[in-house]
């Protein structure tokens, strides 16, 4: 129950809240569409006789043919890529895997009852005989049932697959059974269209295929007619929602499918420490923005499958990177070209590593919105804030920063090796600042030391300019930062008059945009701070205004 209210209080704020009206008031009205639909078709007089049964699943069933298309919308990336941009969509676009799970869920709970209502009515028409079949016969032997149990059996391996730990420890489960959509959107097909053929011999469940023709045929569970027409199957018209998915994820799989295949050369690897492995490749037709994402596909490794990586590198870099973080239970990634990703700093130019070919890889991209401002990050969630503090950098030197002010990144670190990813990077950044305070640079460090780690660095630290983990000017702190208290920081900053920002005396809002890539739970604290700190601006009208983003995959 602890956990149940906070989860409930979470789905019930803000945008989810407006989200949650509309999408269940939507399906609710869809649903009495459908059951109203049904039970005033003079038509289906005969099958109104089982009353409730009948009238549920045909409302349930009619929600789900609406899902069908409410579920392959937030994955559609190419599709979301040229949303975005687009007023109140945005925010939308941002959730997008928030969304999908809720037209999963929803389609779950819809499955639930429709399937149980069926199963009524079918035991209903062998106990009333309103017509000479039998409940196994419809269930298992004509083509709406039997399609339907495939249905069944495909959504019980994409959901079990899909929970959380499974999609962690084996991923492969996931994503291959999800590869069964495309399967499950042919048998939908078969069932939708089932749903519209002229039925006049009952006696003949498998007169025809549905999907080869569409003449008359059986196995359609609502049909009916008046006193002497011939005998219709009256469906849902779901096949209008089936058909458009179905052509909206096609075309999806075709853009993927001929910008992925586009040859990438790579041309040096390099290892940091703590097992961190950066790939740069060159692709002259590859145009980015700072804080997007790709997929990467190694065929040598796992042929079908495709992860996404964030983007390393700048748009203005001569090439193309990424950081990959290698795990101990990981062990292809401490395989790949045959280097051990536990060294030290290690770099290698590909045309001399190995004489053995390397292996072939492809991407597909990019994807996701960039993003600036005041950047957060926790661990290799550093990576999409590499890309974006290197962008500003090269905007500084252009002098073409406009509105940007100030820059504050705050990297969280449970240990201290992983500082080494970016260390030249960082150093090199604050480095070349010439303007005082536009970048400043945070680090914590979360983990527990040993005895042995804090008596070195209070050595090293002593009388150093520089601190002895990170080699940067600013100190690292130790355990997690008081989110509360550094956003109030940052508005008396701007209130006090700050000479960097403008205040409220210029009659302008100083808007602070908080960006955070990193582990769900923090993003949840972040997303807390950040409207506690953004309500307390509005009710004093301060004119600063505080946003949160993530970015997530």
């Amino acid at each position: 129950m602890r956990t149940l209210l906070p989860l409930i209080r979470q789905q019930l704020s803000g945008s989810r809240l407006v989200w949650n009206m509309l999408f269940w008031l939507g399906h609710v009205a869809i649903f009495g569409y459908g059951w109203y639909k049904q039970a005033t078709d003079e038509r289906l007089a005969g099958l109104n006789s089982l009353r409730f049964s009948v009238w549920t699943s045909r409302g349930a069933g009619l929600c789900l043919g609406v899902d069908g298309l409410l579920l392959i919308l937030p994955v559609l990336r190419n599709v979301l890529r040229y949303l975005r941009p687009l007023p109140l969509v945005g925010a939308w676009v941002d959730e997008n895997l928030w969304a999908h799970r809720q037209a999963a869920y929803s389609m779950l709970i819809w499955t639930v009852v429709h399937v149980t209502a069926h199963y009524v009515n079918m035991l209903n028409v062998e106990r009333t005989q309103i017509r000479k079949e039998m409940a196994w016969a419809i269930m298992y032997t004509q083509p709406g049932g039997f399609t339907g149990h495939v249905m069944l059996l495909f959504m019980l391996l994409i959901y079990s697959t899909a929970h959380k730990r499974i999609k962690t420890e084996c991923f492969e489960a996931f994503w291959y059974t999800h590869q069964l959509v495309g399967a499950d959107s042919v048998v939908v097909a078969d069932w939708s269209l089932t749903d519209q053929q002229v039925n006049d011999n009952p006696q003949s469940p498998w007169a025809g295929a549905a999907l080869l023709h569409c003449s008359r045929t059986a196995g359609c569970f609502v049909r009916g007619a008046l006193p002497g027409q011939p005998v219709r199957c009256l469906g849902y018209e779901s096949w209008h929602w089936t058909i458009a998915a179905g052509i909206l994820y096609f075309i999806e799989r075709m853009i993927r499918f001929a910008r992925s295949r586009r040859p990438i050369e790579l041309a040096k690897v390099m290892l940091h420490p703590a097992g961190a492995m950066e790939l740069q490749f060159s692709h002259p037709a590859f145009h980015y923005k700072p804080g997007q994402w790709l997929f990467l596909n190694v065929p040598e490794l796992a042929p079908w499958q495709w992860h996404p990586f964030t983007i390393s590198s700048a748009p203005e870099d001569p090439y193309v990177s990424v950081h990959i973080l290698s795990l101990p239970e990981k062990a292809c990634t401490d395989t790949f070209l045959g280097l051990d990703t536990r060294a030290g700093f290690l770099e290698f130019s590909t045309t001399v590593i190995s004489p053995a070919p390397l292996p072939r890889m492809y991407i597909d991209g990019p994807f996701g919105a960039p993003a600036q401002d005041v950047l957060k990050n926790e661990g290799i969630g550093v990576t999409p804030f590499a890309s974006i503090l290197k962008h500003i950098w090269y905007k500084q030197q252009r002098k073409e920063l406009c509105a940007l002010k100030r820059v504050r990144f705050i990297w969280l670190n449970r240990d201290t090796g992983s500082f080494e990813w970016f260390h030249t990077l960082l150093t090199q950044l604050e480095e070349a600042q010439t303007e005082p305070d536009f970048l400043r640079i945070s680090t914590f460090l979360t983990g527990h030391m040993d005895d042995d780690t804090i008596h070195n660095i209070t050595i090293h630290d002593l009388d150093s300019e520089r601190d002895a983990l990170t080699r940067l000017r600013t100190r690292t702190q130790f355990g997690r930062p008081d989110w509360g208290q550094l956003f109030e920081a940052i508005r008396l900053e701007i209130l006090e008059g700050d000479r960097a920002l403008p205040g409220p005396e210029s009659c302008l809002t100083t808007k602070v945009g908080v960006y955070f890539c990193g582990p769900a739970a923090l993003a949840k604290t972040l997303k807390a701070e950040t409207s506690k700190i953004e309500q307390r601006c509005r009710q004093e009208a301060c004119g600063v205004k505080f946003s949160f983003s993530k970015e997530h995959f």
